[in-house]
């Protein structure tokens, strides 16, 4: 992936988007134009969205971060060193994405 002012900006609306509801991101309207929502997973206070571009391919996976008090517990877990439930969460989000055959029909590359 190149890195560019352009990518990063992009990459900035992507982490704004992870707070949003799945209505408002199924309409692509709302989101940067050639994109679209592929995948999610909103589970208690963990949530993750899968992007792809439609014409370059590219898949951005997007985490929503610390949303309110009720992620005290994970942040102190995350800060004292210790495993969260979430990091896991996250992990297994990303190996769905990758092993999906519909995202990349000719395999994923890291």
């Amino acid at each position: 992936m190149t890195i560019s002012i352009q990518k990063d900006a992009m990459l900035s609306q992507f982490a704004v988007l992870a707070y949003k509801d799945k209505t408002y991101l199924n309409n692509t309207a709302n989101l940067p134009p050639g994109w679209k929502l592929v995948d999610h997973e909103v589970t208690g206070p963990f949530a993750a969205f899968a992007f792809k571009n439609e014409s370059t391919g590219e898949v951005f996976v997007a985490y929503r971060g610390t949303d309110g008090l009720g992620d005290g517990s994970a942040d102190a877990n995350i800060l004292a060193g210790n495993w969260d439930p979430q990091l896991q969460q996250g992990m297994d989000f990303l190996g769905r994405i990758k092993i999906n055959v519909e995202l990349f029909p000719g395999g994923f590359e890291e």
